[in-house]
């Protein structure tokens, strides 16, 4: 097991047990019943050149967490990565992966999130997330009862998106927060959502989402060998679902898989994470880069006549602007 992620990893689980008492004076008082604001469920109207950004991870640093791993004005770069997209008039909704703030039990952090995004709620642009592991920290009942007041219409915590010709299938990699009929009554559904769409003639694209990785050569992280047993094989069975998306690694990190895609886009706030390189991955990354810690960024999906095209926007080192540092185009399927 790699040493900084042992350390990291029992630190980070005996501190925020130690803080849990420490904040719940002022975390735990708001109650449940605290007006919310309201998240839009609807996206706007897909056409040609519409597209849809994808995100994760945007959580700002927990003050522990910053021994070990380096600050990069973090909660900077989650406010630009928000603004910028809401700016975009031709965004028709966005994805988010998980850990969209870092105590999900705590109101006081979701009125943060809540004011991070008020851009894309003034702009009418659809959220639609997953369930990450901080959403349920440190109190998964009352972190799951904030989540939903915010986005009611996941309550089963795994669902289906259209947007367009594409279909995008969100799932909870949360195993240990799920019952074990809660288990089996998501991967039902799940395999058979996959069988329907690929016989649906109105779905061009399949895209999969859930917050931990199948794959990742994350030093602090590691990849989740249960949604590579449960999540992964239907997926590849799969004649439409095409790629495959997760957080919970803060880089950006890109494999493939008997021509199929996962992308990792964990970059949208969260302290960056340095990652396995060389003979030390676990598996082979297709995007190069220098330097073992990456950046912040998201993905924006743009609708072409005939397929979907990735880009990769990397928010440069001073938080001005972006650039395309990779892109993918993905053919529709008849």
């Amino acid at each position: 097991m790699n040493v900084q992620r042992l350390i990291s990893g029992r630190l980070t689980t005996g501190i925020v047990l130690a803080c849990c008492f420490l904040v719940c004076a002022f975390g735990c008082s708001s109650t449940l019943d605290t007006l919310s604001p309201s998240y839009s469920a609807t996206p706007r109207v897909v056409a040609s050149g519409s597209s849809f950004s994808i995100l994760s991870d945007t959580q700002a640093p927990i003050w522990f967490e910053k021994l070990w791993l380096k600050y990069d004005e973090n909660e900077l770069a989650t406010r630009k990565i928000l603004d910028t997209i809401a700016a975009d008039s031709a965004c028709a909704a966005v994805v988010h992966l998980g850990d969209l703030t870092a105590m999900g039990s705590f109101e006081s952090y979701w009125e943060e999130f809540d004011r991070e995004t008020e851009g894309l709620r003034m702009a009418g642009i659809p959220l639609y997330p997953a369930f990450g592991n901080h959403e349920y920290m440190p109190f998964a009942g009352s972190g799951k009862e904030r989540m939903l007041r915010r986005f009611p219409f996941m309550e089963g915590s795994w669902y289906e998106k259209r947007l367009g010709p594409v279909a995008i299938v969100i799932l909870n990699s949360n195993f240990t927060h799920l019952s074990g009929d809660e288990r089996r009554s998501q991967q039902e559904w799940y395999e058979r959502r996959l069988s329907d769409l690929d016989n649906d003639s109105t779905v061009s694209i399949v895209l999969v989402g859930c917050h931990h990785p199948p794959y990742s050569n994350s030093k602090v992280i590691s990849p989740s060998e249960k949604v590579r047993q449960f999540f992964v094989p239907a997926f590849m069975r799969s004649t439409k679902a095409r790629l495959f998306l997760t957080g919970h690694s803060h880089a950006f990190e890109h494999f493939r898989v008997e021509g199929k895609d996962f992308l990792v886009v964990g970059g949208a706030g969260g302290l960056l994470h340095p990652l396995l390189r060389g003979d030390e991955e676990r598996e082979t990354d297709l995007f190069k880069w220098p330097d073992e810690r990456r950046f912040f960024h998201y993905i924006r999906c743009t609708f072409a006549s005939e397929a979907l095209n990735v880009q990769l926007l990397r928010l440069n080192e001073e938080h001005s602007q972006f650039e395309v540092a990779d892109t993918l185009h993905i053919p529709f399927i008849p």
